[in-house]
């Protein structure tokens, strides 16, 4: 949401979205959003402990940490899909991939 907030202060007709869809094959929960993206230079980073581009009052560092771990405990995986970019070509969706239930 912070990203989706600063572009609308860049662009004053930019209008935020925000897409959430469930799959099923492979079982997973996907994320997008119409923001600045993230860069390639950075993909590999975004998920490190204290990682932040935001600026220094609000930075933590902690949120795509956290989620990731919550994700890794519970059996599955979260990730940057490393085929969906924005039209700069920055990626721009995030793959939780689901544990399947047991039979």
């Amino acid at each position: 949401m912070y990203w989706l907030d600063v572009e609308k202060q860049r662009k004053m007709s930019f209008k935020p979205e925000l897409t959430i869809s469930v799959e099923d094959n492979p079982p997973r929960i996907r994320f997008s959003d119409n923001g600045p993206g993230i860069s390639e230079q950075y993909k590999d980073r975004v998920f490190d402990l204290f990682f932040s581009l935001k600026d220094k009052s609000r930075r933590r560092g902690l949120g795509l940490f956290i989620a990731r771990e919550a994700a890794e405990h519970n059996g599955g995986a979260l990730m940057l899909d490393p085929d969906t970019l924005n039209d700069e070509g920055r990626f721009s969706t995030f793959d939780y991939r689901v544990v399947e239930g047991e039979s």
